[in-house]
């Protein structure tokens, strides 16, 4: 009897995946920007704020459909021109008809190599995705020394940068960029130093006493719930760096102060109070503290205080996305999501040779153990969770994928 055409789903597969990246590009890219995610022009070449973050994701976002392409028997030519030519619309549409979003020649490269980059993942999948044993577990050692690297990386990008220019208080300032606050600041000091909404008499006080733990206050009166982030009260440099922001994104308190991470054109995580302005009217007093405090920051608001505010490793992704791409509501998932697909790799190799579950182990550990030590929050239980879901999915695939091929191969295969 003749077998149905439609007898092995997995023939779709690749068409799937090519219709998800589709509408992933789609979404991405050809929806509404915000005014922070504007860039300098056509012309640019990783020149933007955040040049480097934005580069990595349209690398990110287009490497789907290279992989699918390649799933799909496409000669690599083919393919790269694919990736081309849809870049090449969403550049054009982006200049012509969708705001808040800027086309540049550095987009329609990294979008490109993207596409080419998922094409040659996929051309090599022998190597990883039907890995011997003796790969699996040079893979499994790889990746985490991978892991190790990124904790330390994260760690050090998000410390606190200071440059060397004067600084400029400013009180609930009209940024363009950002939305403008309605509330009025009554005063700002860091310990007895008076922040005024000028040039600061003193920079390199407010660096050190910043530095070492000295809480800014702010007394302030309270507007009316903004759209977007609004600073409430700012310090910008005389070049017009952000140095730190106190603001108000909806009923969210928000804070964000310069870190490392800014120097390679990556973006700025925020600190995000959720729903902390609900309690008070427009027109009540505001007394707000904030000051780092260890491996984060405490936040007093009219006497509550919240603490240990501040990046885990499951929010490292804030480098690449910052607040332009995720909901508030969703920002708590997408960590864990990353986690877990993070880890599915080490649980599939793990599942092609028992001996890769050393470096899968190593790998948990290091998450659980040396965030603190570079300056990370530790690393939740839910993240943990996370991981250990995603070990165990990849584990379940690795030997199921190993019996349908009958792969039972010796530990020198």
């Amino acid at each position: 009897m003749r077998q149905s055409r439609f007898a092995d789903p997995s023939r779709f597969v690749p068409a799937i995946i090519l219709l998800l990246s589709l509408i992933a590009i789609g979404v991405l890219t050809l929806i509404p920007g915000s005014r922070e995610m504007e860039g300098p022009g056509w012309a640019c070449l990783f020149c933007s704020t955040f040049g480097i973050a934005d580069a990595l994701l349209n690398v990110f976002l287009f490497m789907p459909l290279g992989f699918s392409l390649r799933l799909l028997k496409t000669t690599t030519m083919r393919a790269i021109a694919v990736g081309f030519i849809c870049s090449a619309f969403v550049e054009a549409a982006q200049f012509v008809v969708v705001p808040g979003r800027d086309a540049s020649i550095g987009d329609l490269i990294t979008n490109t190599l993207g596409s080419g980059l998922g094409y040659s993942l996929a051309a090599s999948e022998t190597y990883w995705f039907r890995a011997t044993r003796m790969a699996a577990r040079t893979l499994s050692l790889f990746y985490a020394i991978g892991i190790a690297v990124a904790v330390v990386l994260c760690g050090y990008l998000l410390r606190p940068s200071f440059t060397e220019s004067d600084y400029f208080g400013q009180w609930t300032p009209d940024l363009g960029h950002l939305e403008r606050y309605d509330g009025q600041v009554l005063d700002a000091r860091i310990g007895s130093q008076f922040l005024p909404p000028e040039r600061l008499d003193e920079t390199g006080r407010f660096r050190d006493a910043w530095a070492s733990g000295t809480p800014i206050r702010i007394r302030a009166l309270a507007g009316s719930p903004p759209p977007g982030l609004a600073p409430l009260f700012s310090i910008y440099d005389g070049e017009q760096r952000e140095i730190l922001i106190v603001g108000v994104d909806g009923h969210d308190l928000v804070f964000r102060h310069r870190t490392k991470a800014i120097a390679i054109k990556l973006r700025q995580p925020l600190v995000r109070l959720r729903s902390t302005m609900d309690e008070g009217d427009t027109g009540d007093t505001l007394r707000l503290s904030v000051e780092v405090s260890g491996a984060g920051h405490c936040v007093t608001l009219n006497g509550n205080r919240f603490c240990n505010r501040g990046f885990s490793i499951g929010e490292g992704w804030k480098l690449l996305l910052g607040g332009d791409y995720v909901a508030p509501t969703a920002e708590g998932y997408v960590g864990l999501v990353l986690l877990f697909v993070v880890f599915l790799p080490l649980g599939f190799w793990t599942g092609r040779s028992p001996a890769a579950a050393v470096f899968a182990a190593a790998s948990i550990s290091i998450l659980i153990i040396m965030p603190r030590h570079v300056g990370l929050a530790s690393t939740s239980l839910l993240e943990s969770f996370a991981c250990g879901i995603g070990l165990a999915a990849g584990l379940i695939g690795g030997r199921m994928y190993g019996r349908r091929l009958g792969i039972e191969e010796s530990p020198e295969s």
